[in-house]
């Protein structure tokens, strides 16, 4: 979930990982956008509001192949993280910080960042 408040987006810090959007795994009957909302709370302890679906990806991990969908919405509000979350904590992060910060920086990776920042600002 790419989670956007005026021009800063979330991150969440993840032992292991470092910093990233919080993102997470579907539980059985649950519908995508719901397992993003839930992990932007349980990571991030956001509540967010204009979710927007972006699109999907491919992941290929130990020669097996899933989809993952990817989100998009605005901060309405920050809670506390979660005792029993992963991450160690959060930060709104600029544009200009993202490739010094984030746990992995490529030019794919920040024209995602730019689109996800560009669909929800369009929204009123």
């Amino acid at each position: 979930m790419f989670v956007w408040d005026g021009g800063k987006v979330l991150l969440t810090n993840i032992p292991g990982r470092g910093w990233c959007i919080p993102s997470g795994g579907v539980e059985p009957e649950e519908d995508p956008k719901d397992a993003a909302i839930r992990e932007t709370m349980e990571e991030g302890g956001a509540e967010v509001t204009c979710v927007t679906y972006l699109g999907c990806y491919r992941v290929i991990e130990k020669g097996h192949t899933r989809w993952a969908s990817a989100f998009v919405s605005r901060l309405a509000s920050f809670v506390d993280i979660p005792s029993d979350s992963e991450a160690t904590d959060r930060r709104l992060a600029t544009m200009e910080e993202l490739p010094d910060i984030y746990h992995h920086w490529d030019a794919l990776l920040e024209a995602v960042f730019r689109y996800s920042s560009e669909v929800i600002h369009r929204q009123r």
